[in-house]
């Protein structure tokens, strides 16, 4: 099954998918604030929401989100070689949905090099999915934010977010060099500084 091995050298066929498939691609992809920079420079872009940050804050959002369509290029260009590798012609799609706003962090990719949650989180959010649409809870708002989070140095942030007493990292010494390498890149004189963006669903029940 597409995602659960390593693709065939001569790639997949018709036959081998199936509805539900997810595919992990070989090669990941950060979209930064420079990634979005430059594609509003390319295209001209006029949707305010992600040209100013400002009208986005006002909006609700941390701050101003990635151009959906630059999120859906990348996203669909990095499956080129797991979906249309065998295709006479990739000639489109359908029923794409932009289920939630993207955007561009550096603390996020930090964190992920020693406690990544996707997996935890998809599954979370694929359960309040179900229940939103089977009716047992709904939906009544979304809330998108940022935090301010402010370290001095690596001393504070290996303190505060490795050694943590509620979860043991294990970190490798080449894995503790990587994450500090990560960190001391956003690294002033006063500290560094993040503001990761958040993401809160507010449910209730129906009636």
């Amino acid at each position: 099954m597409p995602g659960s091995r390593p693709r065939p050298l001569d790639g997949y066929f018709l036959e081998d998918y199936a509805p539900g498939d997810r595919l992990v691609h070989a090669t990941p992809r950060t979209l930064t604030a420079a990634d979005a920079s430059l594609y509003l420079a390319l295209t001209g872009s006029r949707n305010p929401v992600h040209c100013a940050a400002p009208l986005a804050r006002a909006m609700g959002h941390p701050s101003a989100p990635l151009d959906d369509l630059l999120v859906f290029h990348v996203a669909f260009g990095k499956t080129v070689h797991d979906v249309s590798f065998n295709a006479v012609a990739n000639l489109g799609y359908a029923d794409v949905r932009f289920l939630e706003p993207v955007y561009a962090g550096d603390f996020n990719e930090v964190i992920r090099l020693f406690h990544d949650e996707k997996a935890v989180r998809e599954a979370a959010f694929a359960a309040e999915c179900r229940a939103v649409e089977s009716g047992i809870l709904a939906l009544d708002r979304q809330l998108f934010f940022q935090t301010r989070s402010h370290y001095a140095d690596f001393a504070e942030f290996d303190a505060r977010m490795i050694q943590v007493t509620h979860t043991n990292h294990r970190l490798s010494p080449d894995l503790y060099a990587q994450v500090r390498q990560a960190f001391e890149a956003h690294l002033s004189p006063e500290g560094a500084t993040f503001y990761p963006p958040q993401r809160v669903d507010v449910l209730k029940k129906p009636g």
